[in-house]
């Protein structure tokens, strides 16, 4: 029996580790370890209960909402608090437009970096990446000049020796690889956060 252990799992909302015991090429077992402790139960000690939702939210940073609303709803089981019937689809609405939102950074700022060549976009052709942009959307940042500008952006950080979440991870398979040009419109919505910037 051989075991593996991934010590960080990248691109997640905190540090996991996962260990694996392998035999014969099968996973006989698996554990997985949160490895970060937060304390964010330890600010609500002493406080009313009704300010739980407000500190609740900042538990993750891309998916707020719905923590603010599960201590929410906790606080009222707790006082047997029956909410009316359209507070209760306010909500739903809510909690289903924070899901998307969710999914959307979630992808573009943990996921999607190990999919694509980032920095590739720092040399790439601004105006192959507006037509690639183009097809896709009739957004008013999809021109030449905007991707330019992106370009530049990249660059700085390339240059800067300090990429960030751009520094290049495993090399992805070939039939993941991003075009430069595809990377370069990746990079617009990781650098410019365009989805949370328009409030989404």
């Amino acid at each position: 029996m051989t075991r593996l252990a991934i010590d960080p799992v990248t691109r997640v909302g905190g540090p996991l580790r996962i260990e694996v015991d392998v035999q014969g090429g099968v996973v006989a077992d698996a554990w997985a370890a949160a490895t970060m402790f937060r304390g964010l139960e330890g600010t609500l000690l002493g406080r009313d209960p009704r300010d739980a939702w407000l500190m609740a939210q900042r538990i993750c940073g891309t998916c707020n909402g719905v923590h603010a609303l599960a201590s929410v709803r906790a606080v009222e089981r707790a006082l047997g608090i029956a909410i009316p019937g359209n507070a209760r689809i306010v909500r739903n609405i809510l909690a289903g437009s924070q899901l998307v939102t969710g999914h959307a950074t979630g992808f573009y700022r943990r996921q999607l970096p190990d999919w694509a060549d980032l920095l590739a976009g720092a040399s790439a052709d601004p105006t192959a990446a507006s037509e690639l942009a183009r097809s896709i959307s009739d957004s008013p940042s999809s021109s030449t000049t905007y991707f330019q500008g992106v370009r530049e952006r990249l660059a700085g950080l390339v240059d800067s020796g300090q990429p960030g979440i751009f520094t290049p991870n495993v090399a992805p398979a070939a039939a993941y690889r991003l075009s430069p040009a595809a990377s370069l419109v990746v990079a617009f919505y990781v650098l410019g956060r365009a989805l949370t910037a328009k409030g989404l």
